[in-house]
């Protein structure tokens, strides 16, 4: 099983590999831009994580470990008047586990000028992602994952919208115990000349791929689990450098985690540009619900975001599970004994004489005399006792038989010997 899994996880780095195609691309703003809490405070460098919701919008093979249904979302309002929403479901099923996503960004209030500076206008920019996820765990060392999206932009200014769709690819294999391998490419189609985004002035763009590598180790710390996360992102197809995570997760106890993120990202609103991000963050879960807190320490005055809290809930399995149309029946299978014993009922008499004495008939039958059940042990104990009495009378019997046949033998002996000597006396 390891080796087929190792075999197959080299198999699928080289398709990701031969995928990354150096064809001109825009930056995708939308798919990179929805990270919950947890997220951002690991620094982004959660490549290798698995087990959680918003495995999704980062490497759908995370999602493979899922083994209850949940809802994560967020929402959130930042300068400039710009709002983001997120929600997403997931779904376990016997033959995967199935997600379904959809964010949403809406910035209001764009003022347009003329050229003497005057503003003519106000407009509004719309732009969402439908994602649909699926996940699969190939062995019990080798997850596969992948997340189609669709994106609907709308510009209220003239008919000046686009549409598009694109595809991520992930996996993550369990190297050992301790430690996690993630893989993973965002805009696939991108990548192979296909989906981008198709503006309706007839322009098409090119979502530029990325290619995410990270690990997971998992450690002890005062017996207490700590988790270490360390990413890098390749831009394929944009003029962006590469960009680096790392993250640290301590358990505090089974309800509250830690968290502390650095996130070297090369991209801002100029799209060049370097950051040292610093983030904080907590996760608190009790009862099924999650909540996840980040702060971005060092925030610039054009990422003043921040804040973000999301939230989740994680559901019983048993509220989703339909009643059987039949109930099964217990079967009994009655096994009969080799050897019966049979139960002997002992008199009990009264233990006090005199007050017996003092009472009628009745109250002796009733009161004091009892039937008891001797147990099994007991029960077999006394037929031992009997058979070896009826082995004992037995024997005894044998013996006097054969005494009192050599008796008579010996009697019959003498009588002869008597008549002989008479009969030879008579002829002397």
């Amino acid at each position: 099983m390891f080796v087929t899994s190792r075999k197959i996880f080299l198999t699928w780095i080289v398709i990701l590999l031969l995928l990354t195609s150096a064809q001109a691309a825009v930056y995708d703003v939308m798919g990179q831009g929805v990270l919950t809490a947890r997220t951002i405070s690991l620094g982004k460098a959660t490549v290798a994580s698995s087990g959680y919701i918003d495995a999704l919008y980062v490497n759908p093979a995370g999602l493979a470990t899922l083994k209850n249904p949940g809802v994560l979302g967020y929402s959130q309002s930042s300068f400039g008047g710009m709002n983001k929403n997120m929600m997403a479901y997931a779904y376990p099923t016997k033959l995967g586990i199935f997600t379904f996503g959809i964010v949403k960004d809406d910035i209001t209030g764009i003022h347009v000028a003329d050229n003497t500076g005057k503003i003519i206008d106000t407009i509004s920019y719309f732009q969402s992602m439908f994602s649909v996820g699926y996940a699969i765990p190939l062995t019990r060392q080798l997850y596969l994952g992948g997340a189609f999206k669709y994106y609907n932009n709308d510009l209220d200014a003239g008919d000046y919208s686009a549409k598009g769709y694109d595809f991520d690819l992930g996996i993550i294999y369990k190297l050992r115990n301790d430690l996690d391998i993630g893989l993973a490419y965002q805009n696939v189609l991108g990548s192979m000349e296909m989906g981008g985004l198709e503006w309706s002035t007839g322009t098409r763009e090119a979502l530029a791929g990325v290619f995410k590598a990270g690990i997971a180790y998992y450690t002890n710390v005062y017996n207490r689990p700590v988790t270490l996360y360390a990413a890098v992102d390749k831009f394929v197809g944009a003029d962006l450098l590469e960009a680096y995570h790392l993250g640290i997760e301590p358990e505090i106890n089974q309800h509250l985690v830690l968290r502390l993120g650095l996130d070297n990202n090369h991209y801002t609103l100029q799209r060049r540009h370097n950051f040292q991000d610093i983030f904080i963050g907590l996760g608190i879960k009790y009862a099924g619900i999650s909540i996840d807190y980040s702060y971005f320490v060092n925030a610039a005055v054009e990422r003043s975001d921040r804040h973000l809290l999301s939230a989740g809930i994680t559901f019983d399995n048993n509220l989703f599970q339909t009643e059987p149309l039949i109930e099964p029946k217990e079967e009994f299978t009655e096994i009969k004994p080799i050897v019966e014993i049979k139960e002997e009922l002992v008199e009990v008499k009264p233990s006090d004489n005199t007050e017996a004495i003092n009472k009628n008939t009745e109250e002796i039958s009733t009161e004091n005399v009892q039937m008891e059940k001797l147990p099994k042990e007991a029960a077999l104990g006394s037929v031992t006792e009997n058979i070896q009495t009826e082995k004992a009378e037995s024997a005894t019997e044998n013996v006097q038989l054969e005494e009192a046949k050599e008796a008579e033998s010996a009697t019959n002996n003498v009588q002869v010997i008597e008549g002989q000597s008479n009969k030879e006396g008579e002829k002397n």
